[in-house]
């Protein structure tokens, strides 16, 4: 790997005198941004080896030091500045050796879309105000030559999003939130009844009350970014409709085996799924059969979430499993 652009001189024996071809044969050795250039000092002319091949007739014979020499430039790197909270400041700097100039850099983003261009570049460019995310700088040089390199720049500003298990619960059934978060460290749940809890990513939490409740995630990072989502929660007494209509399913668990059993009336499209208490599914399955048996031989002993959805509603239980 160069760190600069190096001039090398060839030495070249002519046996004879005739028509010469100068080709490049090893070109994968070198970075696809390293441009090669062959100068003939005599007839001062300058062949790009990455598209052309150099033809010339030498009339002299012997050592002919002093006449070709390769010039090769050093590779393009880049070094970047994060996107800043809105996710809209971010900077990539390309750093291409000085003696190149090359025809246009254009940058397009992960969608295949021009971010920006720029034309007849050498040494050091930017390119600003841009999202985090991958990117491609596609190069030209002298109208001929292109070549492309991926980029990536980091970015600080956060995304969340809240999922629930269940929307619909009853008063004192345990619910698991989750949060999906991008570039978050510190988590703050406020339950719209009072309740907060303060750094955890994945709570469960039981209301308490009837209601409709209005549950928000607040997050945050060092960078100083912040980003809030919310989730409504109805909680209504287990004296509910679905009570009623008797589309609860039994769900229980002896040992490491889980037993569901639902009603004739509802089995259709039922699904199971399993978390442990840091939100991960385990298991997910459709239940096919009024009554269904989950072994969980390789979980580890302790609580896991136990949720069925049946007929659009979910149902869901904290069991312990345990030899």
């Amino acid at each position: 790997p160069l760190t600069s652009s190096a001039v090398i001189s060839l030495g070249i024996h002519a046996g004879s005198t005739g028509a010469y071809l100068f080709a490049p044969t090893v070109l994968s050795s070198l970075d696809s941004t390293t441009v090669i250039l062959l100068e003939d000092r005599q007839q001062n002319i300058f062949t790009d080896l990455r598209n052309n091949f150099y033809s010339v007739q030498i009339t002299d014979t012997g050592a002919l030091d002093g006449r070709f020499f390769l010039h090769v430039s050093s590779a393009i790197h880049s070094t970047s500045i994060n996107a800043g909270c809105a996710n809209n400041d971010g900077v990539l700097s390309i750093i291409e050796d000085s003696t190149v100039v090359w025809s246009s850099a254009n940058l397009y983003d992960s969608a295949g879309l021009l971010v920006n261009g720029l034309n007849n570049i050498a040494g050091l460019y930017h390119f600003n105000n841009l999202a985090a995310g991958d990117y491609k700088l596609v190069l030209f040089y002298d109208g001929d030559y292109i070549t492309s390199m991926p980029l990536h720049l980091n970015g600080n500003a956060i995304l969340a999003h809240i999922e629930s298990m269940p929307l619909t619960a009853e008063v004192g059934q345990q619910i698991m939130f989750r949060s999906i978060t991008n570039n978050a460290t510190t988590y703050f749940w406020s339950f719209g009844e009072g309740s907060q809890i303060n750094g955890v990513a994945n709570p469960t939490f039981a209301f308490m009350q009837p209601g409709v409740f209005t549950v928000i995630l607040n997050c945050s990072n060092p960078a100083g970014c912040e980003y809030g989502d919310s989730i409504t929660i109805t909680v209504g007494y287990a004296t509910s409709i679905n009570s009623i209509n008797n589309e609860t399913p039994n769900i229980w668990s002896h040992a490491k085996t889980i037993t569901v059993v639902l009603t004739a009336e509802s089995n259709q499209g039922a699904e199971l799924k399993v978390y442990n208490m840091d939100g991960q599914i385990i298991h997910d399955s459709p239940i096919t059969q009024l009554t269904s048996t989950l072994t969980m031989n390789n979980a580890p002993n302790g609580y896991y979430i136990v949720s069925v959805l049946n007929n659009n509603l979910t149902f869901s239980k904290n069991l312990l499993l345990v030899e």
